[in-house]
């Protein structure tokens, strides 16, 4: 009779005594463990920090993100602390791409007198690899709160998660933290992913990078080692909480380096840094682009003004005939490049001063409620039970607010714009004095 189990590297179903046709494990039967019946072994990425700790990162997060109500600590319950097990597949490996094209080159050639061009074309191949990393809940996340939607995208290409991991036997405990799996195979929930369009678009830039700069008749294949999904349970903390009767939840993972935040929104504050951003990135924009017509004007200018000195100076004829129109209009030009330059120092100013504003108002809004948490941990420590932990946390908001109060924010003038604009016009006199003397 022939024996089914589940391979212990990846989760897949296969055959006793043969290797697992998805990552090559070698699968053997597991005995039942009859001590601790109620057990199952699973690949988990385990809490590395506790429920505690989880409270006080989501409670300095929320001092310290931008456009949340200054009386956030005041009004904020936690109505929940949720150990969660989610059902993942780790998909990592590597690429190697074969391609090949034909370099087309154009070659110039002389038949007597007279200069011909002719296209030649060279074959070109070559081998372009790179590595990609994917992870993909294995569950059915519409029972989740949207929330965990931002999550999984937050943690999606990383490439440490996995391996950290480690065989674990969960309790019956444990076991009610599980998300349900939807027992779909690695190949399934791969193929209902986007992963494959990514990892074809990687592939794509990465044989466009070493071809020539003009082609034809392109073709590449591409083979992939390792890729296998290889199941695991990553372990997260959720917490829940409501402002003003409204609920939010803040999600992080064991390890308690990803989080994502669904937080209550301060609008005034939001609509004064959305304004804010929008000048800041106009006015760069402008300032670009006056930047460089001014740029290319005046260097007009200044080449114009030196041919006009050089023939002056040495072509004699060239100064009977000289007409002052045309130092008139190179003249006229470089005005127009330093008008130009100017505008850019106006928008340069308008930036700084943007920047400067929205700093202010994000150091005010934190400090306020680095203070407010500060003082609302007197009285209320959110659930957190290890006293030296809430001191913690109170001692950093704290150097936090500290740190915001000290702050300054020194609005620049234009940078060096000033200078070059001196520096033209200091080179223009300069060069509309020599032919002044020469046609003296």
């Amino acid at each position: 009779m022939i024996k089914k189990a589940i391979c212990p590297n990846c989760g897949a179903e296969g055959t006793v005594g043969r290797y697992c046709e998805f990552c090559g494990t070698k699968i053997v039967e597991l005995k039942k463990d009859t001590e601790y019946s109620t057990t199952i072994r699973k690949t988990v990425l385990d809490f590395k920090i506790s429920q505690d700790e989880a409270i006080k990162i989501f409670l300095k997060n929320l001092a310290q993100k931008e456009a949340v109500p200054s009386d956030i600590f005041n009004k904020l319950q936690i109505t929940e602390v949720s150990p969660v097990l989610i059902p993942m597949y780790s998909y990592i490996g590597s690429y190697q791409a074969n391609w090949s094209c034909l370099k087309i080159e154009t070659e110039k050639y002389k038949v007597g007198d007279e200069t011909k061009e002719i296209e030649k074309k060279y074959p070109m191949n070559g081998v372009a690899g790179g590595n990609f990393s994917f992870l993909l809940p294995n569950c059915d996340v519409s029972p989740l709160s949207t929330s965990f939607n931002n999550f999984f995208e937050s943690i999606k290409f990383d490439k440490t998660l996995y391996d950290q991991t480690a065989r674990k036997n969960l309790s019956s405990e444990e076991q009610t933290y599980i998300i349900e799996e939807k027992g779909d195979s690695q190949a399934i929930v791969w193929n209902n992913s986007d992963c494959g369009k990514l990892l074809d678009g990687d592939i794509e830039k990465s044989v466009h990078a070493q071809l020539p700069r003009i082609y034809e008749d392109l073709s590449y294949s591409c083979s992939t080692n390792g890729g296998a999904g290889r199941a695991f349970l990553l372990a997260t903390w959720t917490i829940s909480y409501n402002y003003h009767e409204d609920k939010y939840d803040f999600i992080i993972d064991g390890t308690g380096h990803y989080l994502y935040s669904n937080s209550p929104i301060d609008e005034k504050e939001k609509s004064s840094l959305d304004e804010l951003n929008k000048t800041i990135k106009d006015s760069k924009g402008n300032a670009i682009f006056w930047g460089l017509l001014g740029g290319i004007l005046l260097l007009l200018s200044l080449v114009a003004l030196i041919a006009i000195t050089l023939n002056v100076i040495t072509d004699h004829e060239w100064r009977e005939r000289f007409n002052p129109v045309l130092l008139f209009l190179a003249d006229g030009l470089c005005a127009v490049s330093l008008y130009l330059l100017g505008k850019v120092r106006r928008y340069l100013m308008v930036r700084q001063e943007s920047e400067s504003k929205r700093n202010n108002i994000i150091n005010a809004s934190q400090s306020l409620r680095c203070n407010n948490l500060t003082n609302a941990l007197s009285m209320n420590s959110f659930g957190i039970s290890d006293l030296e932990i809430c001191k913690e946390l109170a001692a950093g908001v704290s150097k936090i607010s500290d740190t915001l109060g000290t702050k300054e924010n020194s609005v620049q003038t234009g940078g060096c714009m000033p200078i070059l604009i001196v520096i033209s016009i200091v080179i223009t006199g300069i060069l509309n004095l020599l032919v002044l003397l020469s046609l003296s």
